[in-house]
Protein backbone atom coordinates (compact mmCIF):
# COMPACT_ATOMS: atom_id res chain seq x y z
CA UNK A 1 0.00 0.00 0.00
CA UNK A 2 0.95 3.70 -0.37
CA UNK A 3 1.50 4.14 2.91
CA UNK A 4 3.81 1.19 3.69
CA UNK A 5 1.91 -0.56 5.90
CA UNK A 6 0.27 -3.78 4.95
CA UNK A 7 -2.67 -5.16 6.34
CA UNK A 8 -3.48 -9.15 7.26
CA UNK A 9 -7.26 -9.53 7.09
CA UNK A 10 -7.93 -13.38 6.92
CA UNK A 11 -10.79 -14.53 4.83
CA UNK A 12 -13.52 -17.02 5.68
CA UNK A 13 -14.57 -18.85 2.58
CA UNK A 14 -16.16 -16.66 -0.12
CA UNK A 15 -20.05 -16.66 -0.93
CA UNK A 16 -21.80 -16.17 2.12
CA UNK A 17 -20.73 -15.23 5.93
CA UNK A 18 -21.69 -18.73 7.49
CA UNK A 19 -19.54 -21.53 8.45
CA UNK A 20 -18.59 -23.68 5.49
CA UNK A 21 -19.47 -21.14 2.82
CA UNK A 22 -18.36 -21.79 -0.59
CA UNK A 23 -17.96 -19.49 -3.57
CA UNK A 24 -16.09 -17.07 -5.70
CA UNK A 25 -14.60 -13.31 -4.56
CA UNK A 26 -17.44 -11.23 -4.85
CA UNK A 27 -17.93 -10.02 -8.57
CA UNK A 28 -18.09 -6.35 -8.13
CA UNK A 29 -22.12 -6.07 -8.08
CA UNK A 30 -21.57 -4.54 -4.73
CA UNK A 31 -17.97 -3.15 -4.46
CA UNK A 32 -17.32 0.24 -2.62
CA UNK A 33 -19.45 2.99 -2.93
CA UNK A 34 -18.28 6.36 -1.77
CA UNK A 35 -20.11 9.53 -0.50
CA UNK A 36 -18.60 11.92 1.71
CA UNK A 37 -20.19 12.51 5.25
CA UNK A 38 -18.60 15.60 7.26
CA UNK A 39 -18.77 16.65 10.89
CA UNK A 40 -20.68 13.58 12.62
CA UNK A 41 -17.66 11.20 13.58
CA UNK A 42 -16.30 8.35 12.88
CA UNK A 43 -19.11 5.81 12.93
CA UNK A 44 -20.90 8.53 10.39
CA UNK A 45 -17.56 8.38 8.07
CA UNK A 46 -17.59 4.81 8.06
CA UNK A 47 -21.06 4.49 7.88
CA UNK A 48 -21.51 7.36 4.62
CA UNK A 49 -19.08 5.59 2.97
CA UNK A 50 -20.39 2.78 2.82
CA UNK A 51 -23.78 4.06 1.67
CA UNK A 52 -24.55 4.10 -2.19
CA UNK A 53 -25.18 8.00 -2.90
CA UNK A 54 -26.27 10.31 -5.91
CA UNK A 55 -29.69 9.55 -8.13
CA UNK A 56 -29.34 5.92 -9.50
CA UNK A 57 -25.27 5.65 -8.53
CA UNK A 58 -23.76 2.81 -6.59
CA UNK A 59 -20.61 0.92 -7.16
CA UNK A 60 -17.98 3.97 -7.14
CA UNK A 61 -20.76 6.33 -9.05
CA UNK A 62 -21.30 4.64 -11.82
CA UNK A 63 -23.97 6.06 -14.28
CA UNK A 64 -27.24 4.87 -13.88
CA UNK A 65 -27.98 4.78 -17.83
CA UNK A 66 -25.57 2.98 -20.36
CA UNK A 67 -26.01 2.38 -23.77
CA UNK A 68 -26.14 -0.97 -24.85
CA UNK A 69 -23.58 0.03 -27.66
CA UNK A 70 -21.19 0.68 -24.61
CA UNK A 71 -22.16 -2.05 -22.79
CA UNK A 72 -18.89 -3.93 -23.10
CA UNK A 73 -17.28 -0.83 -22.22
CA UNK A 74 -18.72 -0.54 -18.89
CA UNK A 75 -17.83 -1.52 -15.74
CA UNK A 76 -18.53 -4.86 -14.91
CA UNK A 77 -20.55 -3.82 -11.97
CA UNK A 78 -23.36 -2.79 -14.38
CA UNK A 79 -23.67 -6.58 -15.86
CA UNK A 80 -26.15 -7.67 -13.21
CA UNK A 81 -28.70 -4.61 -13.68
CA UNK A 82 -32.32 -5.12 -14.43
CA UNK A 83 -34.14 -3.51 -16.86
CA UNK A 84 -36.82 -1.38 -15.95
CA UNK A 85 -40.20 -1.60 -17.05
CA UNK A 86 -40.75 1.64 -18.96
CA UNK A 87 -37.18 2.58 -19.86
CA UNK A 88 -36.73 3.71 -23.66
CA UNK A 89 -35.22 0.92 -25.22
CA UNK A 90 -31.39 0.72 -25.13
CA UNK A 91 -30.89 2.18 -21.70
CA UNK A 92 -30.01 -0.20 -18.48
CA UNK A 93 -31.09 1.41 -15.08
CA UNK A 94 -30.19 0.07 -11.96
CA UNK A 95 -31.77 0.79 -8.14
CA UNK A 96 -29.19 1.44 -6.09
CA UNK A 97 -29.18 4.51 -4.06
CA UNK A 98 -29.60 4.30 -0.45
CA UNK A 99 -28.08 0.93 -0.60
CA UNK A 100 -25.69 0.15 2.70
CA UNK A 101 -22.67 -2.42 1.95
CA UNK A 102 -22.04 -4.92 4.32
CA UNK A 103 -18.55 -4.19 4.11
CA UNK A 104 -15.90 -1.84 2.21
CA UNK A 105 -12.73 -3.21 0.87
CA UNK A 106 -10.39 -4.90 1.50
CA UNK A 107 -13.30 -6.61 3.20
CA UNK A 108 -14.51 -9.11 1.24
CA UNK A 109 -18.65 -8.57 2.03
CA UNK A 110 -19.45 -6.14 -0.46
CA UNK A 111 -23.23 -7.04 -0.84
CA UNK A 112 -25.78 -4.79 1.27
CA UNK A 113 -27.31 -7.31 3.42
CA UNK A 114 -30.89 -6.54 5.36
CA UNK A 115 -29.20 -7.42 8.55
CA UNK A 116 -26.03 -5.03 8.60
CA UNK A 117 -28.09 -2.48 7.00
CA UNK A 118 -30.96 -2.34 9.63
CA UNK A 119 -27.78 -1.69 12.46
CA UNK A 120 -26.69 0.87 9.83
CA UNK A 121 -29.99 2.52 9.28
CA UNK A 122 -30.56 2.81 13.48
CA UNK A 123 -27.31 4.00 13.73
CA UNK A 124 -27.28 6.95 11.25
CA UNK A 125 -30.52 8.12 12.44
CA UNK A 126 -29.37 7.80 15.75
CA UNK A 127 -26.25 10.24 14.52
CA UNK A 128 -28.68 12.21 12.59
CA UNK A 129 -28.17 11.24 9.41
CA UNK A 130 -32.07 11.64 8.26
CA UNK A 131 -31.96 11.38 4.32
CA UNK A 132 -29.13 8.41 4.46
CA UNK A 133 -31.36 6.27 6.85
CA UNK A 134 -34.41 7.14 5.31
CA UNK A 135 -32.45 6.36 1.55
CA UNK A 136 -31.43 2.96 3.15
CA UNK A 137 -34.95 2.37 4.24
CA UNK A 138 -36.50 3.17 0.62
CA UNK A 139 -33.71 1.34 -1.29
CA UNK A 140 -35.23 -1.73 0.70
CA UNK A 141 -38.69 -1.45 -0.13
CA UNK A 142 -38.14 -0.55 -3.56
CA UNK A 143 -35.75 -3.56 -4.63
CA UNK A 144 -36.19 -6.26 -6.68
CA UNK A 145 -37.30 -8.56 -4.31
CA UNK A 146 -39.18 -11.54 -3.35
CA UNK A 147 -37.61 -13.65 -5.96
CA UNK A 148 -37.38 -16.77 -4.09
CA UNK A 149 -40.91 -17.30 -2.82
CA UNK A 150 -41.42 -20.29 -4.65
CA UNK A 151 -38.22 -21.65 -4.12
CA UNK A 152 -38.92 -25.67 -3.59
CA UNK A 153 -37.14 -25.26 -0.16
CA UNK A 154 -40.01 -22.66 0.93
CA UNK A 155 -42.77 -25.44 -0.40
CA UNK A 156 -43.53 -26.94 2.79
CA UNK A 157 -44.19 -23.13 4.04
CA UNK A 158 -46.39 -21.83 1.61
CA UNK A 159 -43.98 -18.99 1.79
CA UNK A 160 -46.35 -15.53 1.14
CA UNK A 161 -45.14 -12.56 -0.95
CA UNK A 162 -42.84 -10.39 0.57
CA UNK A 163 -40.57 -7.87 -0.54
CA UNK A 164 -37.39 -7.79 2.25
CA UNK A 165 -34.73 -10.13 1.07
CA UNK A 166 -34.25 -13.82 2.33
CA UNK A 167 -30.56 -12.75 2.51
CA UNK A 168 -28.80 -9.97 0.67
CA UNK A 169 -28.93 -8.21 -2.16
CA UNK A 170 -26.69 -7.17 -4.88
CA UNK A 171 -25.75 -3.31 -5.57
CA UNK A 172 -28.72 -3.18 -8.36
CA UNK A 173 -31.52 -3.66 -5.53
CA UNK A 174 -31.54 -7.02 -7.05
CA UNK A 175 -32.17 -9.95 -4.01
CA UNK A 176 -29.64 -12.50 -4.04
CA UNK A 177 -28.47 -15.41 -2.35
CA UNK A 178 -25.62 -17.78 -2.61
CA UNK A 179 -25.31 -21.43 -2.42
CA UNK A 180 -22.69 -23.98 -0.83
CA UNK A 181 -22.85 -28.32 -0.27
CA UNK A 182 -25.79 -27.66 2.04
CA UNK A 183 -27.79 -25.35 -0.58
CA UNK A 184 -29.28 -21.63 -0.19
CA UNK A 185 -28.95 -19.59 2.63
CA UNK A 186 -33.12 -18.63 3.46
CA UNK A 187 -33.11 -15.79 6.15
CA UNK A 188 -35.77 -15.07 7.61
CA UNK A 189 -34.15 -12.20 10.60
CA UNK A 190 -34.34 -9.29 8.31
CA UNK A 191 -38.25 -8.99 8.27
CA UNK A 192 -38.07 -8.45 11.98
CA UNK A 193 -35.01 -5.89 11.51
CA UNK A 194 -36.62 -4.25 9.28
CA UNK A 195 -39.56 -3.31 11.17
CA UNK A 196 -37.83 -2.42 14.07
CA UNK A 197 -35.65 0.02 11.57
CA UNK A 198 -38.26 1.21 10.64
CA UNK A 199 -39.82 2.51 14.11
CA UNK A 200 -36.13 3.30 15.50
CA UNK A 201 -35.98 5.87 12.68
CA UNK A 202 -39.70 7.37 12.58
CA UNK A 203 -38.96 7.37 16.47
CA UNK A 204 -35.93 9.14 16.51
CA UNK A 205 -36.69 11.85 13.57
CA UNK A 206 -39.81 12.29 13.95
CA UNK A 207 -40.40 11.54 9.93
CA UNK A 208 -43.68 10.20 9.71
CA UNK A 209 -43.98 10.44 5.95
CA UNK A 210 -42.00 7.40 4.97
CA UNK A 211 -44.32 4.80 6.97
CA UNK A 212 -47.38 6.70 5.60
CA UNK A 213 -46.37 6.88 1.91
CA UNK A 214 -45.81 2.39 2.06
CA UNK A 215 -47.76 1.74 4.76
CA UNK A 216 -49.30 -0.86 2.52
CA UNK A 217 -46.38 -2.51 1.46
CA UNK A 218 -44.68 -2.72 4.58
CA UNK A 219 -47.80 -4.20 6.27
CA UNK A 220 -48.78 -6.93 3.38
CA UNK A 221 -45.39 -7.69 2.63
CA UNK A 222 -43.04 -7.31 5.40
CA UNK A 223 -45.57 -7.54 8.55
CA UNK A 224 -48.01 -9.95 7.62
CA UNK A 225 -45.38 -11.96 5.54
CA UNK A 226 -43.84 -12.14 9.00
CA UNK A 227 -46.82 -13.07 11.27
CA UNK A 228 -47.44 -16.06 8.40
CA UNK A 229 -43.82 -17.28 8.85
CA UNK A 230 -44.67 -18.38 12.74
CA UNK A 231 -44.71 -22.36 12.99
CA UNK A 232 -48.48 -22.89 14.60
CA UNK A 233 -46.69 -25.97 16.30
CA UNK A 234 -43.79 -24.68 18.17
CA UNK A 235 -45.13 -20.74 18.14
CA UNK A 236 -41.94 -19.74 17.11
CA UNK A 237 -40.80 -18.74 13.45
CA UNK A 238 -40.33 -21.42 11.10
CA UNK A 239 -36.70 -22.61 10.84
CA UNK A 240 -33.94 -20.76 8.77
CA UNK A 241 -30.46 -20.20 7.90
CA UNK A 242 -30.59 -16.97 10.37
CA UNK A 243 -27.68 -14.71 11.84
CA UNK A 244 -24.73 -17.05 11.02
CA UNK A 245 -26.33 -18.50 7.72
CA UNK A 246 -25.80 -22.19 7.97
CA UNK A 247 -27.83 -22.88 4.78
CA UNK A 248 -30.45 -25.85 3.65
CA UNK A 249 -30.58 -29.49 3.76
CA UNK A 250 -30.90 -30.26 7.48
CA UNK A 251 -28.82 -27.01 8.48
CA UNK A 252 -32.11 -24.79 8.99
CA UNK A 253 -33.18 -24.19 13.01
CA UNK A 254 -35.44 -22.82 14.69
CA UNK A 255 -33.07 -20.00 15.61
CA UNK A 256 -33.98 -17.90 18.62
CA UNK A 257 -32.13 -14.85 16.95
CA UNK A 258 -34.93 -15.14 13.97
CA UNK A 259 -37.62 -15.53 16.70
CA UNK A 260 -36.44 -12.31 18.45
CA UNK A 261 -35.88 -9.93 15.85
CA UNK A 262 -39.67 -10.92 14.74
CA UNK A 263 -40.73 -9.99 18.28
CA UNK A 264 -39.36 -6.90 18.43
CA UNK A 265 -39.97 -6.14 14.68
CA UNK A 266 -43.78 -6.98 15.29
CA UNK A 267 -44.30 -5.25 18.40
CA UNK A 268 -43.00 -2.03 16.80
CA UNK A 269 -44.99 -2.50 13.69
CA UNK A 270 -47.76 -2.67 15.78
CA UNK A 271 -47.19 0.87 16.98
CA UNK A 272 -46.71 1.92 13.81
CA UNK A 273 -49.88 0.55 12.58
CA UNK A 274 -51.73 1.70 15.70
CA UNK A 275 -50.64 5.64 14.47
CA UNK A 276 -51.42 5.10 10.94
CA UNK A 277 -55.15 3.98 12.59
CA UNK A 278 -54.70 0.33 11.22
CA UNK A 279 -55.99 -0.84 14.27
CA UNK A 280 -57.30 -4.37 13.04
CA UNK A 281 -53.18 -4.97 12.69
CA UNK A 282 -52.12 -3.34 15.20
CA UNK A 283 -53.48 -5.72 17.69
CA UNK A 284 -52.18 -8.55 15.35
CA UNK A 285 -49.04 -7.76 15.44
CA UNK A 286 -48.97 -7.20 19.14
CA UNK A 287 -50.23 -10.16 20.02
CA UNK A 288 -48.03 -11.86 17.39
CA UNK A 289 -45.14 -10.60 18.55
CA UNK A 290 -45.89 -11.42 22.37
CA UNK A 291 -46.67 -14.73 21.63
CA UNK A 292 -43.50 -15.37 20.18
CA UNK A 293 -41.69 -14.16 22.91
CA UNK A 294 -43.61 -16.21 25.29
CA UNK A 295 -42.64 -19.05 23.06
CA UNK A 296 -39.24 -17.92 23.06
CA UNK A 297 -39.28 -17.78 27.19
CA UNK A 298 -41.01 -21.30 27.54
CA UNK A 299 -39.39 -22.94 24.63
CA UNK A 300 -35.85 -21.56 24.14
CA UNK A 301 -34.26 -21.68 27.57
CA UNK A 302 -32.90 -23.98 29.55
CA UNK A 303 -32.96 -25.78 32.98
CA UNK A 304 -31.41 -22.49 34.48
CA UNK A 305 -34.12 -20.14 31.71
CA UNK A 306 -30.30 -19.35 29.64
CA UNK A 307 -32.21 -18.52 26.39
CA UNK A 308 -30.44 -21.27 23.80
CA UNK A 309 -29.56 -20.72 19.81
CA UNK A 310 -32.05 -22.71 18.50
CA UNK A 311 -34.78 -25.66 19.48
CA UNK A 312 -32.87 -28.03 17.89
CA UNK A 313 -29.75 -28.10 19.99
CA UNK A 314 -31.54 -27.36 23.19
CA UNK A 315 -33.69 -30.48 22.64
CA UNK A 316 -30.19 -32.47 22.23
CA UNK A 317 -28.71 -30.79 25.45
CA UNK A 318 -25.25 -29.17 24.19
CA UNK A 319 -23.35 -27.00 22.37
CA UNK A 320 -26.34 -24.70 22.23
CA UNK A 321 -25.07 -21.23 23.17
CA UNK A 322 -24.54 -18.59 20.75
CA UNK A 323 -24.22 -14.86 21.43
CA UNK A 324 -26.51 -13.62 18.52
CA UNK A 325 -29.10 -14.03 21.88
CA UNK A 326 -27.66 -10.88 23.32
CA UNK A 327 -30.46 -8.98 21.49
CA UNK A 328 -33.27 -10.40 23.42
CA UNK A 329 -32.06 -8.37 25.92
CA UNK A 330 -30.60 -5.31 23.93
CA UNK A 331 -34.02 -5.20 22.22
CA UNK A 332 -35.52 -5.28 25.54
CA UNK A 333 -37.65 -8.31 25.00
CA UNK A 334 -36.97 -9.36 27.97
CA UNK A 335 -35.89 -7.62 31.54
CA UNK A 336 -32.01 -7.14 30.86
CA UNK A 337 -31.56 -7.80 34.94
CA UNK A 338 -34.35 -10.30 34.98
CA UNK A 339 -33.98 -14.32 35.24
CA UNK A 340 -33.45 -15.13 31.85
CA UNK A 341 -30.93 -12.72 31.25
CA UNK A 342 -29.12 -13.31 34.19
CA UNK A 343 -28.77 -17.44 33.02
CA UNK A 344 -27.70 -16.36 29.80
CA UNK A 345 -25.62 -14.26 30.33
CA UNK A 346 -23.44 -16.53 33.27
CA UNK A 347 -23.59 -19.21 30.71
CA UNK A 348 -22.39 -17.19 27.60
CA UNK A 349 -19.52 -15.58 29.83
CA UNK A 350 -19.06 -19.29 30.83
CA UNK A 351 -18.76 -20.97 27.65
CA UNK A 352 -17.79 -17.84 24.89
CA UNK A 353 -15.58 -14.86 26.41
CA UNK A 354 -12.71 -14.36 24.39
CA UNK A 355 -9.31 -15.27 25.89
CA UNK A 356 -7.79 -12.43 24.50
CA UNK A 357 -10.26 -9.97 24.13
CA UNK A 358 -13.06 -7.86 26.05
CA UNK A 359 -15.95 -9.08 24.27
CA UNK A 360 -17.33 -12.83 23.23
CA UNK A 361 -16.71 -15.59 20.12
CA UNK A 362 -20.09 -15.52 17.96
CA UNK A 363 -21.16 -19.39 19.05
CA UNK A 364 -19.75 -22.80 20.39
CA UNK A 365 -20.14 -24.56 17.37
CA UNK A 366 -15.96 -24.66 16.53
CA UNK A 367 -15.82 -26.84 19.80
CA UNK A 368 -19.03 -28.65 20.38
CA UNK A 369 -18.86 -31.62 18.68
CA UNK A 370 -15.52 -33.92 19.75
CA UNK A 371 -17.40 -36.86 18.99
CA UNK A 372 -19.52 -36.08 16.30
CA UNK A 373 -23.15 -36.30 18.05
CA UNK A 374 -23.36 -32.32 18.25
CA UNK A 375 -26.13 -30.55 15.53
CA UNK A 376 -23.61 -28.10 14.09
CA UNK A 377 -20.43 -30.06 13.16
CA UNK A 378 -19.36 -27.71 10.61
CA UNK A 379 -18.48 -24.99 13.64
CA UNK A 380 -14.72 -23.41 12.82
CA UNK A 381 -12.64 -20.92 13.28
CA UNK A 382 -15.23 -17.99 11.88
CA UNK A 383 -17.13 -19.51 15.07
CA UNK A 384 -14.40 -18.98 17.23
CA UNK A 385 -13.42 -15.76 16.70
CA UNK A 386 -14.50 -12.85 18.96
CA UNK A 387 -17.00 -11.05 17.22
CA UNK A 388 -17.98 -7.09 17.40
CA UNK A 389 -21.46 -7.62 16.98
CA UNK A 390 -22.17 -9.69 19.53
CA UNK A 391 -19.99 -7.77 21.71
CA UNK A 392 -21.35 -4.81 21.62
CA UNK A 393 -24.67 -5.96 21.60
CA UNK A 394 -23.75 -7.66 24.32
CA UNK A 395 -22.70 -4.38 25.92
CA UNK A 396 -25.77 -2.82 25.81
CA UNK A 397 -27.54 -5.83 27.24
CA UNK A 398 -24.97 -5.92 30.20
CA UNK A 399 -25.18 -2.09 30.74
CA UNK A 400 -28.72 -2.69 31.19
CA UNK A 401 -28.02 -5.41 33.24
CA UNK A 402 -25.71 -4.58 35.75
CA UNK A 403 -22.18 -5.05 34.82
CA UNK A 404 -21.53 -1.42 33.75
CA UNK A 405 -17.86 -2.37 33.97
CA UNK A 406 -18.04 -5.55 31.67
CA UNK A 407 -20.11 -3.14 29.19
CA UNK A 408 -17.00 -0.24 29.47
CA UNK A 409 -14.93 -2.50 29.16
CA UNK A 410 -16.19 -3.86 25.89
CA UNK A 411 -16.35 -0.30 24.07
CA UNK A 412 -12.86 0.45 25.23
CA UNK A 413 -11.50 -2.70 23.38
CA UNK A 414 -13.58 -1.84 20.65
CA UNK A 415 -12.40 1.98 20.63
CA UNK A 416 -8.98 1.01 21.23
CA UNK A 417 -8.63 -1.36 18.55
CA UNK A 418 -10.17 1.27 15.76
CA UNK A 419 -8.22 3.64 16.61
CA UNK A 420 -5.03 1.65 16.42
CA UNK A 421 -6.15 0.36 12.66
CA UNK A 422 -7.30 3.37 11.09
CA UNK A 423 -10.47 3.73 12.94
CA UNK A 424 -12.06 0.95 10.89
CA UNK A 425 -13.86 -1.37 13.01
CA UNK A 426 -13.45 -4.93 12.46
CA UNK A 427 -15.63 -7.53 11.98
CA UNK A 428 -14.13 -9.89 14.16
CA UNK A 429 -10.98 -10.37 16.19
CA UNK A 430 -8.95 -13.33 16.79
CA UNK A 431 -10.05 -14.87 19.65
CA UNK A 432 -6.40 -16.04 21.12
CA UNK A 433 -4.13 -13.09 20.60
CA UNK A 434 -6.75 -10.15 19.74
CA UNK A 435 -5.17 -9.07 16.38
CA UNK A 436 -8.05 -8.51 13.52
CA UNK A 437 -9.31 -11.15 11.51
CA UNK A 438 -11.18 -11.60 8.44
CA UNK A 439 -13.64 -8.81 7.05
CA UNK A 440 -12.57 -4.91 7.65
CA UNK A 441 -14.17 -2.23 7.97
CA UNK A 442 -17.86 -3.18 8.81
CA UNK A 443 -20.56 -1.30 8.58
CA UNK A 444 -23.92 -2.38 10.12
CA UNK A 445 -21.65 -4.87 12.23
CA UNK A 446 -18.98 -2.57 12.73
CA UNK A 447 -19.54 1.38 13.05
CA UNK A 448 -22.86 1.15 13.31
CA UNK A 449 -23.19 -1.21 16.20
CA UNK A 450 -20.76 0.70 18.23
CA UNK A 451 -22.48 4.34 17.35
CA UNK A 452 -25.84 2.42 18.95
CA UNK A 453 -23.32 1.16 21.62
CA UNK A 454 -22.17 4.84 22.48
CA UNK A 455 -25.73 6.30 21.94
CA UNK A 456 -26.70 3.78 24.81
CA UNK A 457 -24.63 4.17 27.29
CA UNK A 458 -24.60 8.24 26.90
CA UNK A 459 -28.72 8.33 26.82
CA UNK A 460 -30.12 5.52 28.93
CA UNK A 461 -33.26 5.42 27.07
CA UNK A 462 -35.27 2.43 27.53
CA UNK A 463 -37.62 1.64 24.94
CA UNK A 464 -39.34 -1.97 25.91
CA UNK A 465 -40.87 -4.60 23.31
CA UNK A 466 -44.86 -3.91 23.17
CA UNK A 467 -44.40 -1.51 25.87
CA UNK A 468 -43.21 -3.81 28.57
CA UNK A 469 -40.61 -6.83 29.54
CA UNK A 470 -41.87 -10.50 29.74
CA UNK A 471 -43.17 -10.63 32.74
CA UNK A 472 -41.15 -13.58 34.03
CA UNK A 473 -43.77 -14.51 36.68
CA UNK A 474 -45.96 -16.24 34.56
CA UNK A 475 -43.55 -18.99 32.82
CA UNK A 476 -45.08 -22.13 32.99
CA UNK A 477 -42.73 -24.30 32.26
CA UNK A 478 -40.75 -26.85 35.16
CA UNK A 479 -36.93 -25.85 35.32
CA UNK A 480 -35.38 -28.64 33.28
CA UNK A 481 -36.12 -27.93 29.52
CA UNK A 482 -34.75 -31.80 28.60
CA UNK A 483 -33.06 -34.38 29.24
CA UNK A 484 -29.41 -33.75 28.37
CA UNK A 485 -26.75 -32.42 31.51
CA UNK A 486 -26.47 -28.70 31.81
CA UNK A 487 -23.97 -27.36 28.99
CA UNK A 488 -22.39 -24.39 31.03
CA UNK A 489 -18.59 -25.60 30.39
CA UNK A 490 -15.74 -25.12 33.09
CA UNK A 491 -13.76 -22.58 32.17
CA UNK A 492 -14.48 -19.42 34.04
CA UNK A 493 -15.09 -16.04 32.13
CA UNK A 494 -11.80 -14.23 30.88
CA UNK A 495 -12.46 -10.29 30.10
CA UNK A 496 -9.09 -9.53 31.18
CA UNK A 497 -6.67 -6.89 30.90
CA UNK A 498 -6.70 -6.24 26.80
CA UNK A 499 -3.77 -4.34 24.37
CA UNK A 500 -5.20 -2.61 21.61
CA UNK A 501 -4.54 -4.74 18.30
CA UNK A 502 -1.49 -1.44 17.39
CA UNK A 503 1.13 -4.41 16.45
CA UNK A 504 4.59 -3.86 16.99
CA UNK A 505 6.79 -0.78 17.24
CA UNK A 506 8.90 -0.89 14.10
CA UNK A 507 10.14 1.92 12.04
CA UNK A 508 11.51 -0.04 8.65
CA UNK A 509 8.10 -1.06 7.66
CA UNK A 510 7.63 -4.76 7.96
CA UNK A 511 4.21 -6.04 8.46
CA UNK A 512 2.78 -4.49 11.46
CA UNK A 513 0.34 -7.77 12.73
CA UNK A 514 -3.72 -8.14 13.15
CA UNK A 515 -4.51 -6.09 10.17
CA UNK A 516 -3.79 -3.14 12.06
CA UNK A 517 -1.07 -0.02 11.80
CA UNK A 518 1.42 0.66 14.91
CA UNK A 519 0.90 3.25 16.94
CA UNK A 520 4.60 5.32 16.28
CA UNK A 521 4.48 4.36 12.59
CA UNK A 522 2.22 5.94 9.68
CA UNK A 523 -1.25 5.06 11.41
CA UNK A 524 -0.76 6.53 14.77
CA UNK A 525 -3.19 8.81 16.14
CA UNK A 526 -3.44 12.10 15.01
CA UNK A 527 -5.51 15.50 14.98
CA UNK A 528 -8.21 14.48 12.49
CA UNK A 529 -8.84 11.04 14.20
CA UNK A 530 -9.10 13.59 17.71
CA UNK A 531 -11.66 15.67 15.60
CA UNK A 532 -13.44 12.64 14.46
CA UNK A 533 -14.03 11.28 17.66
CA UNK A 534 -15.46 15.07 19.03
CA UNK A 535 -17.82 15.16 16.02
CA UNK A 536 -19.73 12.00 17.39
CA UNK A 537 -19.60 13.72 20.69
CA UNK A 538 -21.29 16.50 19.56
CA UNK A 539 -23.82 14.53 17.35
CA UNK A 540 -24.99 12.76 20.46
CA UNK A 541 -25.21 16.13 22.62
CA UNK A 542 -26.74 17.86 20.14
CA UNK A 543 -29.73 14.71 20.69
CA UNK A 544 -29.35 15.73 24.35
CA UNK A 545 -27.43 12.51 25.67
Amino acid sequence: MADGVRRRVRRPGAGGRGSGAVGGIPDGHGEGAGGHVGGRGVPAAALGGGAAHGAGAFARRVPARVPVEGWRAAPHALQGARRNAGVAAGVVRHAGHGAVLASLPPGQWTYAWIRDGAYAVAAMATLGMQSDARDALSYYLNADSGRFQHWRELEPYSMPPYIITLTRYHGFGVEETDFNEAGPNIEFDGFGLFLWALRHYERTTGDTTLVDQTWPTVSTKVGDALVALINPVTGLIRPDSSIWETHWKGRQRSWTYTSLTAARGLCDAAELAQRVGDTERAQRYRQAGESLRRAMAEQLTDRNFALASNLEELRKGRGYWDAAVFDAFAFELFDPAGKIAQATYHGLDLRLSSPAGAGWQRNDDRYDHPDGADLSPWGGEYDSAEWVIVSLRGAMAKRMGGDVARADRVLKWVTDQSLKNYLAVAETYDELNGTYKYNTPMAGFGAGAYALALDHRAAGVSDPACGAYFDESTLTKPPDAGTGTLDAGTQQPDAGPQTPDAGTSSDSGADVGGGGCNATGPGAVALWVTMAFAGLAMALRRRGA
